[in-house]
């Protein structure tokens, strides 16, 4: 089932030139345009069913009416039963908004998700830009994104820092991780036409992370023997620090030599774990994550409110803590009447039952200016609400009206 939500979408994996005659507004090309706009639908259609076949499809586009995006959603319509449509121009999608939350989970029916931005001509390519930091695609490095766009649109889009850890971007332009010494860089992959397909035959999604070409990875991390042990460089706040023999230290040194990186490793700034602050941001090695200041740490404690904002690997290691204690002692016997309430309580119940009291008396003295008979004394009358609390009341009740009816009152009060 195919949905139209009036959106935004994408993640990058190959970016299609569109041929320019399809761009062309003047006579010449529109006379090629139906066969233009076919073979970008084979091609189009070609990657899906040889490189992403059994994926979620996801279209992004920032113009509905482009024959382009026109042309290929039609073409994959017809082979694919779900999906989903995004115009960027109507969507509202906030950091925080319901669809956003959509794209972010995916479709669990479904082995893998691609998000297809079709590019018009001349079109602001920072919509889609923003979108894909807003659904955090850096988190996501395996997601395939396919840009269907223009020979200009290349650098700018491929280079984009939304795009970081996000590889396989088709003539066709591969995002490439690792090309410069270890940096980012965008190559030409292969070239491809409706008769003789892909020139070179290469493998339009390869796997970068085999080799990283030398790439330096900043590291934080805080030494916890025998897991991670180091020395450091110097006294500053931020020092770079010297590894030295431990668990984690050697399975890094095991993949920086199997994947060919290398890394600079540094504490972090306020000497801290992680632990969070009013505003949201966090301090110390999970801060530094938070806010992009180093690539991983070392090791770190797994922990609810830290799993929002970092990402965490498998479990490798387990290591029970014990809190140890004193038992409690009793409580002193002089205490055993007062402690089972605070103060707070007891403040209560001294001044209800003073109160309690005075009211007692004020009505037992109104009526007895009207009967003629004797009334309480006021220390009688507290007295009397005390020996109430106390479950202990004197034997000679009050049979007034009044009388009675605070009595029921000072009884009703001590139950509760």
């Amino acid at each position: 089932m195919w949905r139209c939500a009036l959106g935004s979408l994408c993640i990058v994996g190959v970016l299609v030139c569109i041929p320019s005659a399809v761009r062309s507004q003047s006579t010449s090309a529109d006379r090629h345009r139906d066969a233009d706009l076919q073979d970008v639908d084979v091609l189009v259609t070609q990657i899906v069913e040889e490189h992403l076949a059994g994926c979620y499809l996801v279209f992004v586009t920032t113009d509905d009416e482009n024959p382009v995006f026109t042309s290929v959603f039609r073409s994959l319509l017809n082979n694919y039963e779900a999906g989903v449509v995004l115009d960027l121009r109507t969507a509202r999608v906030g950091k925080n908004s319901d669809l956003l939350t959509e794209l972010k989970a995916g479709d669990d029916k479904f082995a893998c998700r691609v998000f297809i931005v079709v590019l018009g001509a001349g079109s602001d390519v920072s919509q889609p830009l923003n979108l894909l930091e807003d659904l955090n695609l850096f988190l996501w490095p395996y997601t395939r994104v396919l840009f269907v766009g223009s020979n200009g649109q290349v650098q700018d889009t491929l280079k984009d820092d939304a795009l970081r850890n996000t590889s396989r971007l088709v003539k066709c332009y591969l995002r490439c991780l690792f090309c410069n010494g270890g940096e980012v860089g965008v190559t030409l992959l292969d070239e491809w036409s409706k008769d003789g397909g892909f020139l070179k035959k290469e493998e339009l999604f390869p796997d970068q992370f085999r080799d990283m070409m030398g790439h330096q990875f900043k590291i934080v991390t805080l030494d916890w023997f025998p897991i991670m042990d180091f020395k450091r460089d110097s006294d500053e706040a931020t020092s770079t620090v010297t590894p030295k023999d431990s668990v984690d230290v050697r399975m890094l040194e095991s993949f920086a030599s199997t994947l060919n990186f290398t890394y600079e490793m540094r504490v972090p700034w306020d000497n801290q774990w992680g632990t969070s602050t009013p505003t949201g941001n966090w301090t110390g090695v999970v801060g530094t994550l938070q806010h992009h200041k180093a690539d991983f740490s070392m090791v770190l404690s797994w922990m609810w409110g830290r799993r929002q904002v970092v990402d965490y690997t498998r479990i490798y290691l387990s290591e029970p803590i014990v809190m140890i204690m004193s038992k409690p002692r009793p409580l002193p016997q002089y205490l055993a009447l007062i402690r089972p309430m605070s103060g707070e309580v007891w403040v209560a119940v001294f001044i209800s039952s003073v109160s309690a009291g005075v009211i007692l008396w004020i009505l037992q003295r109104s009526w007895a200016s009207f009967s003629g008979n004797s009334g309480l004394s006021l220390s009688t009358s507290i007295l009397y609400t005390w020996s109430i609390l106390f479950e202990e009341p004197p034997p000679h009740i009050p049979t007034n009206i009044s009388g009675e009816t605070c009595t029921f009152f000072s009884n009703l009060t001590t139950f509760i």
